[in-house]
């Protein structure tokens, strides 16, 4: 108990409004200092989520590549060449089987090659990865949001 002036006295409890406002900028301070740090760790987060879907889509473009839009069958088709070599069997050249092969730039036709639920979408804002193809010259994959490109299967971005 403190006496105060006139004979009154008082009790200390409870807490002043310097208290408070202390308390209030102390919370202030450190939201400030660990905001940045949070936010830096969520674009990490982000950055390194779109990268890997980048990675996925050029792989399911090499393989819609390398089997001729899902038509050709890469085991069969190595059945049918060993056993011509083994064999000695002379084809004609128009007999050789070329499959037409090109890279596609519709998400759509990848869909056999991706994982099951994969989605096309970069995060954070869920924008869809842009993928520019030249028949079978080569291809590009491009994020949105800026997190990367990727040009026949090789990351164009520095870890």
């Amino acid at each position: 108990m403190k006496k105060l002036k006139g004979g009154v006295l008082r009790t200390n409890k409870g807490f002043s409004i310097l208290d408070i406002l202390i308390v209030i900028l102390l919370a202030a301070v450190i939201a400030a200092l660990v905001t940045p740090k949070l936010k830096k760790d969520k674009e990490n987060e982000n950055r390194t989520e779109a990268r890997e879907k980048m990675m996925v889509i050029a792989a399911a473009l090499d393989e819609y590549f390398l089997t001729a839009n899902g038509t050709f069958d890469i085991e069969s088709f190595n059945a049918f060449r060993d056993s011509v070599i083994l064999n000695n069997i002379k084809i004609a050249p128009e007999d050789t089987l070329r499959p037409a092969r090109f890279y596609t730039d519709d998400f759509a036709n990848l869909s056999n090659f991706l994982p099951e639920g994969f989605e096309n979408s970069s995060p954070p804002n869920g924008k869809n990865f842009m993928i520019f193809s030249k028949d079978s010259s080569y291809y590009v994959i491009y994020d949105p949001n800026g997190y990367g490109t990727v040009l026949n299967g090789k990351p164009l971005w520095m870890e």
